[in-house]
């Protein structure tokens, strides 16, 4: 899990850097809008500042992790009850060996 959480980590890494270059596109493109006359080329230079708002969106939000925080929380308390039988045979015997010893002890 970690060798896919360093992955996704350098993956988002690489598409953080695409950001600057997007939000500099998203001025322009603003400043354009401004001196846009024809209502064609407006809606077009809008259409493109919101799809790069999804993409820098997107980027940001991208998680690192393979799944999510809750899931690994839900598997984390399953495999503890899984666990829960073989805890509880290996306490008994060890509760056995110590009751043994206090019995052998001298007094």
């Amino acid at each position: 899990m970690r060798s896919f959480n360093t992955a996704m980590g350098e993956f988002k890494t690489e598409l953080l850097k695409n950001i600057d270059v997007i939000s500099k596109d998203i001025l322009i493109m603003k400043e354009q809008l401004l001196n846009t006359k024809n209502e064609q080329e407006y809606n077009l230079i809008k259409s493109k500042i919101s799809d790069l708002n999804e993409r820098y969106q997107a980027y940001e939000k991208m998680p690192t992790w393979p799944i999510a925080l809750k899931t690994g929380k839900l598997f984390a308390i399953n495999n503890f009850v899984l666990i829960i039988p073989f805890i509880v045979k290996h306490f008994d015997g060890f509760t056995k060996a110590i009751h043994t010893i206090n019995q052998h002890s001298p007094k």
